[in-house]
């Protein structure tokens, strides 16, 4: 699943999404499990209903972040005219495009696994791959960008 940063009032947190299924998340923050219920809409936080039984460890004591870098830059120069967002949460299985193909509204651009079934993500705009956002096997939330499409 995706591995995450964080800086809070000067201390360092390292986040990995575990699983998320029926609107719960179990994430790992700095080695501690903590279940979440997500109850609001992208872009707002989400609740936490159940926190671990000790402390989160200081920035002193965390373990450096580690960046996740994705596998190879996968992007070209162009006029942006719309990208491709992710509807659901999942997990990438196929990407069915590389950077530089000229797609129609309706090709399969992606395969996403959401809740043990297989979506194909169709192209709701017509363009070229300017950009490939995601890898194979990576993990998405709703509303993440996985491909951007221009001219």
């Amino acid at each position: 699943m995706k591995k995450y940063s964080f800086s809070v009032n000067n201390e360092d947190y390292n986040v990995e999404i575990l699983s998320i299924e029926n609107g719960n998340a179990k994430v790992s923050v700095n080695g501690d499990v903590i279940n979440i219920r997500i109850n609001s809409e992208a872009g707002q936080a989400p609740v936490t209903v159940a926190a671990p039984a000790k402390e989160a460890p200081k920035a002193a004591e965390a373990a450096p972040a580690a960046k996740v870098e994705p596998e190879q830059p996968k992007k070209i120069e162009g006029k942006l005219k719309g990208s491709i967002k992710s509807p659901l949460p999942g997990i990438i299985r196929a990407i069915n495009v590389k950077v530089g193909d000229v797609v129609k509204i309706g090709d399969s651009v992606l395969v996403l696994d959401a809740m043990k079934m297989d979506n194909n993500i169709n192209a709701d705009v017509a363009g070229k791959v300017l950009a490939i956002c995601v890898n194979s096997g990576d993990s998405v939330m709703e509303g993440d960008v996985l491909l951007e499409l221009g001219e």
